[in-house]
């Protein structure tokens, strides 16, 4: 409780300053292009989050996690910074990410060694693959949680749901230590999203998360996730089958948007206005209710495989539940998108307007 509480106060004092220093720092979002917004916006909730863990971190040692994690969050958290005042290149980015995820997993020893009885009859035993696929697994979380940062509160939401769900399965599996850094870092988080979701009133964010917020703190909640499968579960560890719900939303959102691109011969990194947030948006949905639909959907899902898990359901069925539900995921969205384009079209035949018509804004704030 020592540690939650310096974590969420730290970041709420952290904000406080960092807004007054962001046009120092060149970490202001400007309006314009793309963007919605109507004033520059401080860029500077990842930064602040940082501070609060790494108070909490060296105040409290018994939460404190090893040595490698918290050079790797450091690390993500001044990258993510870096970008958002230079606006990295993604191939540069990517190569970045990849090499410090695989310092951190080799220096502290955590890899996933198997998956779990994925496929009735057969465990899957990743022996020499275990370091590329945990390093694969960690890139994926972060810029699944990078790609859904359009919605004033929505990633830091989704993020939430996630540690409330590994926190969850940490409990029932009797893991203090996994619900103690679910339970920092969510202090943080939560501290942000006072600044940044938006209220019932329909006022704008007044902070960011960044990508030094979606790097570091998707970082830790990919290598906790990690940590917390590769545990036999006489240790207090959760099969992969299950683990792998926390992050349904933002994992199915940024495969079906890296699908759809390829799939049309456009680049998966490219921007664009095609995700989940956007069509809900172009629906009429306001921003608000985007970030209930989304978190509030990650959440049950989340909670029905936890469910299913304690009843005795086998790993391999919650796999094929999440490919299932990923499958339909991808086609519902494609539909919705495809009725939407073909609305709009007819919409602007009536009225002989040449102009393209865009469905949705990439980030309704303002």
């Amino acid at each position: 409780m020592l540690a939650i509480s310096l974590s969420f106060f730290v970041t709420i004092a952290s904000v406080g300053i960092l807004i007054r220093i962001a046009p120092w720092l060149g970490l202001l979002d400007q309006p314009g292009g793309r963007k919605q917004h109507q004033a520059p916006t401080p860029v500077v909730g990842g930064l602040a989050m940082a501070v609060g863990l790494i108070v909490a971190w060296f105040l409290v040692p018994g939460v404190r996690p090893p040595a490698a994690w918290i050079g790797g969050v450091i690390l993500f958290f001044v990258l993510g910074a870096i970008d958002d005042r230079a606006h990295l290149r993604a191939g540069a980015k990517f190569l970045f990410q990849a090499f410090i995820s695989s310092a951190v997993v080799v220096g502290s020893e955590v890899s996933l060694q198997a998956l779990g009885e994925i496929i009735p009859g057969w465990a899957g035993d990743l022996g020499w693959l275990a370091v590329p696929f945990s390093v694969f697994a960690i890139v994926s979380v972060m810029n699944a949680i990078n790609m859904s940062d359009g919605v004033d509160g929505l990633a830091g939401s989704l993020c939430l749901v996630a540690l409330l769900v590994l926190g969850g399965a940490a409990w029932l599996s009797g893991n203090a230590h996994v619900i103690e850094l679910a339970g920092v870092l969510g202090a943080c988080l939560v501290a942000f999203l006072i600044f940044n979701l938006r209220g019932w009133s329909g006022r704008p964010a007044r902070i960011f998360m960044g990508d030094a917020g979606s790097l570091g703190v998707g970082f830790l909640i990919a290598i906790i996730a990690l940590k917390f499968c590769s545990l036999p579960l006489a240790q207090g560890g959760a099969p992969p089958a299950v683990v792998v719900w926390a992050c349904f939303v933002p994992l199915a959102d940024g495969l079906s948007v890296i699908a759809a691109r390829l799939l049309s011969g456009q680049g998966a990194t490219a921007p664009g206005r095609d995700h989940l947030h956007h069509l809900l948006l172009a629906r009429g949905i306001s921003p608000v209710k985007v970030v209930a639909v989304e978190a509030g959907g990650g959440l049950i899902v989340a909670v029905l495989a936890i469910a299913a898990w304690q009843l005795g359901a086998p790993d391999w069925l919650l796999v094929l539940g999440f490919v299932a539900l990923l499958s339909l995921f991808y086609a519902g969205v494609s539909s919705q998108w495809s009725r939407l384009r073909d609305a709009r079209g007819k919409a602007v035949d009536k009225v002989t307007s040449p102009d393209r018509v865009d469905v949705a804004p990439d980030r309704v704030v303002g």
